[in-house]
């Protein structure tokens, strides 16, 4: 729906946290912010983050066990991008992953949300409110 009212936003992770970039020209971006921050900030324990983390989990296993079977080239790509951003899964945290169940997963968003901080960049026409 963001996307057919001419806005796009993107949450990726990065080294110390994560980053929540939003774009477009509509008087509903802040609308679009609110929820994505809601939807961050919402009860870990919830049915249905209890539902979708194993799902979640063995996507992400599979897709870091895979890593090592990409082109070369991707592979070269991924290590020159990790010496950089100082951040690379290892097969022991992959291991530690595996292990990882919902409750783990309950405590580290408590305790990523407690430290959550929000540093912003807006440029355009906007009011402060």
């Amino acid at each position: 729906a963001a996307t057919i009212a001419g806005l796009d936003f993107g949450i990726d992770t990065v080294v110390n946290g994560i980053e929540v970039t939003a774009s477009g020209f509509s008087d509903k971006l802040p609308v679009l912010l609110q929820h994505i921050f809601e939807s961050i900030a919402a009860d870990p324990n919830s049915t249905e983050r209890r539902d979708r983390f194993p799902i979640q989990k063995d996507k992400l296993i599979k897709r870091l066990k895979n890593l090592d079977f990409e082109s070369p080239v991707r592979q070269i790509k991924r290590e020159w991008t990790h010496i950089f951003r100082e951040s690379k899964w290892t097969n022991l945290q992959v291991e530690e992953l595996e292990k990882c169940d919902f409750a783990d997963f309950a405590s580290f968003c408590q305790r990523f949300l407690s430290t959550l901080r929000i540093l912003a960049y807006v440029a355009g026409n906007c009011t402060y409110q």
